[in-house]
């Protein structure tokens, strides 16, 4: 990614990564190629500024929407606010690049000094007549395009590589030509390739869209046939195409860059066409402008030693001392706005805090069925609100219909126990132990006596299963009829199977707690009971013996 945040500044030039450029107010995009926009996107919602016709390429391909896009015009002087309240500004004109359509340079000028920003460009002498550049002040910081700051490198000038072209495809008169070229460059090269050998140059729709765009000579066209100039994707041409072509019809490939390339077919050359300035170009431009400082836009090639005797001698103190006030409160004003940010968005994340109980003391109120009834519970939920045992006789007093109920269901029970059967619903989940039940409950039956206070049945529902059980009011055969029964799920001790009448299974306080004790049962609303995860595992477990004793397991 070549781009720059330009230090003691609010200037950003083709740089898009938005994390890193946080305290950048201002956002400049030199030109379209793909390495100088990085991270710039459909989705991006700050001021871009830019040359027209780079707007309207960066509306085409990347679909930024145009209320962000601010061109300025090639050429002019521009005054743009440094700060949020305007009191600081700077002056910036748009230079043309010569690299590509829309390509310019950005001369800044400010409480910072002079700043000259080439972007990719190719130099020619004809700059040094441009009047921006000639007028301008002395350059303080010349951010300098090294692409080809090597000695080693020896390019041709533009008009020199394009006769190289010209003469290779005068020596294959019977050839196809296809041109190597990226999405968008060399369109003044194929241009004159056109006018020359008096051909339409073919390309893909889409190039054919871009170059209507930016109102080029008509000379172009997407229909196959139409001539024997193609413009190809560079990735496009390799041993394999090259084959496929040369199939069809005799073909040559050019390939107009100074990048090393490997020839993979005796068809495929090479031209040191390039739309970067050449080690020599770059040497008498910076010998013209005399700067204070380089500093290379390619970051990974360092170039500043070859220009030291071009420099000028004057000392510039460091721009980070003479930033002013306004400028350093949006700064800060960048930074609250992340920090108020983040905290917003973490308020907006909770993070789960398990099962929460409320106190014993919280948790009163009256039954869900019974409201004149007060109930108080420990550790009652929400959900089991209504669901807890009741007095008999409060019971009864508020239906008197139980109490003849309940004279039925003994007098059949008496049937029953004559019979020495006692009835189980057969539960999936507890039909391995159902005769263990039976047994027991008999035994105890032996020596207490057992009344059935109601018929009466509530539905728990747990929130992290589908537990249905059904809570049976049992009170014991001690003297006092008032005394609490303590409820019981029905898949987890047992339930008696529905006679005509709905004859629920009788059992006394007595037997739950020794049937409880017996499996390490605890009933939901036993003061000392355990969550219901513990719950659930006592359940398992007991199952577990149930079918361990049966031979199951």
């Amino acid at each position: 990614m070549n781009g720059t945040l330009i230090a003691g500044t609010p200037i950003a030039v083709d740089f898009w990564n938005i994390r890193k450029a946080r305290q950048a107010r201002l956002f400049f995009l030199s030109h379209m190629h793909s390495d100088h926009t990085v991270g710039l996107s459909s989705t991006w919602n700050q001021p871009v500024y830019c040359s027209p016709v780079t707007g309207q390429i960066l509306h085409l391909r990347l679909k930024v929407a145009k209320q962000w896009i601010c061109p300025l015009e090639v050429g002019d002087s521009h005054v743009v606010a440094l700060d949020d309240i305007g009191r600081e500004t700077m002056t910036v004109t748009l230079i043309d690049a010569n690299h590509c359509p829309g390509s310019v340079m950005f001369l800044f000028e400010g409480y910072f000094g002079v700043i000259l920003y080439t972007g990719d460009f190719r130099y020619t002498p004809n700059m040094q007549q441009d009047p921006v550049l000639r007028n301008s002040k002395f350059i303080n910081f010349l951010y300098l395009d090294n692409t080809n700051c090597r000695p080693e490198i020896i390019l041709p000038s533009q008009e020199q590589a394009i006769e190289q072209i010209k003469k290779l495809i005068r020596d294959h008169p019977d050839h196809q030509v296809k041109i190597g070229t990226y999405s968008l460059g060399k369109e003044s090269l194929l241009v004159e390739l056109a006018q020359e050998f008096h051909t339409w140059i073919v390309v893909s729709p889409q190039k054919l869209e871009l170059m209507q765009l930016l109102e080029i000579e008509n000379v172009f066209t997407s229909e196959e046939g139409a001539g024997w100039i193609h413009a190809v994707d560079f990735s496009e041409i390799c041993k394999e195409t090259m084959t496929n072509w040369n199939r069809n019809h005799p073909t040559i490939a050019i390939l107009p860059t100074s990048r090393p390339v490997k020839i993979r077919h005796p068809n495929m050359h090479v031209v040191p066409y390039s739309d970067h300035s050449s080690f020599q170009e770059l040497l008498e431009f910076v010998a013209w402008l005399k700067p204070c400082s380089i500093i290379p836009v390619v970051k990974n090639e360092a170039c500043q030693v070859y220009f030291q005797q071009y420099l000028s001698s004057e000392n510039y103190s460091l721009l980070e001392s003479k930033v002013p006030e306004s400028v350093k409160q949006v700064k800060q004003n960048k930074k609250k706005e992340k920090l108020i940010k983040l905290l917003k968005l973490s308020a907006s994340h909770h993070a789960p805090r398990g099962v929460c109980f409320d106190s014993p003391e919280k948790c009163t109120g009256q039954n869900e069925y019974y409201p004149e009834t007060e109930i108080s519970e420990q550790c009652c939920s929400e959900s089991t609100n209504g669901t807890v045992p009741y007095s008999r006789q409060e019971q009864c007093a508020q239906f008197p219909q139980c109490e003849e109920k309940q004279q039925e269901t003994m007098l059949e029970l008496s049937n029953l126990k004559n019979d020495r059967v006692l009835p189980v619903v057969e539960s999936e989940n507890m039909f391995s132990t159902k005769q263990q039940l039976k047994d027991n409950a008999d035994n105890e039956l032996k020596t207490c006596h057992t009344v059935v206070t109601s018929t009466c049945t509530c539905i728990f529902s747990n929130d992290r299963k589908d537990t249905i059980s059904r809570l049976e009011r049992v009170p014991s055969s001690c003297e006092n009829r008032d005394c609490l029964a303590q409820p019981v799920l029905d898949n987890d001790v047992f339930s008696t199977a529905s006679q005509p009448d709905q004859i629920h299974r009788v059992a006394s306080q007595q037997v739950l707690k020794n049937l409880c004790h017996e499996y390490n049962l605890s009933p939901l609303n036993f003061s000392k009971r355990k969550s219901l995860e513990n719950f659930d595992l006592q359940v398992e477990n007991y199952l577990k013996r149930g079918r361990v004793s049966i031979g199951i397991e």
